[in-house]
């Protein structure tokens, strides 16, 4: 592989990379401009295979829906209906924060996040513990943003009072400030990349 040059197996795009910055490709057609992006190590994968059985009951499905992994083993277990993105370059984000609540494959969602939104209208990014209420949450991919390039839910810790002072920025010595669950992220693509 040369220097450079990432090929993405599943996919088939092909990623030029020049300094900090992605250039995508994309040599296959998605069905649908809106897709749902889960990440997932192989620890997460069933809870990710329970998320996905909530979308697939959808009423209305205007979405595809894509796993994104740096393990490729994880692809034969997902049904093939599913778009399964492999990051093979991901050296950089195993360097950040490796403790008992984070590990590496929390940050995948950003690498997978910067190749989706040159290919997708909206991305819907959903963390592995989230149940869907709603039997219909494609009308999710048309709320208006403005100019904003991510839509995010006020952390519970911030719920009903905004002023609260998140613990994780207390035991830091960070001042209050407005918190948001990266949870769940919906991306309007053309202001994100």
């Amino acid at each position: 592989m040369a220097l450079g040059e990432v090929y993405l197996d599943f996919l088939y795009f092909k990623c030029l990379r020049y300094f900090e910055f992605y250039i995508w490709e994309p040599c296959v057609k998605m069905e649908n401009q809106n897709c749902i992006l889960l990440t997932c190590d192989k620890s997460y994968l069933k809870f990710v295979l329970f998320v996905v059985w909530q979308l697939e009951s959808q009423v209305t499905k205007n979405f595809d829906i894509v796993i994104s992994s740096d393990d490729s083993s994880i692809e034969e277990f997902l049904p093939t209906n599913l778009v399964f993105l492999h990051l093979s370059d991901i050296t950089r984000w195993k360097q950040l924060g490796n403790d008992d609540r984070l590990n590496y494959s929390t940050y995948l969602r950003l690498p997978a996040l910067e190749i989706l939104s040159s290919r997708y209208r909206r991305v819907l990014y959903l963390d592995a513990d989230i149940y869907i209420a709603n039997r219909n949450i494609s009308p999710i991919f048309d709320l208006p943003m403005g100019d904003y390039a991510l839509c995010a839910v006020r952390d519970t810790q911030q719920r009903f009072n905004v002023k609260n002072h998140v613990s994780d920025f207390k035991n830091n010595d960070l001042a209050k400030s407005k918190y948001f669950n990266a949870g769940v992220l919906l991306i309007q693509s053309q202001k994100w990349i």
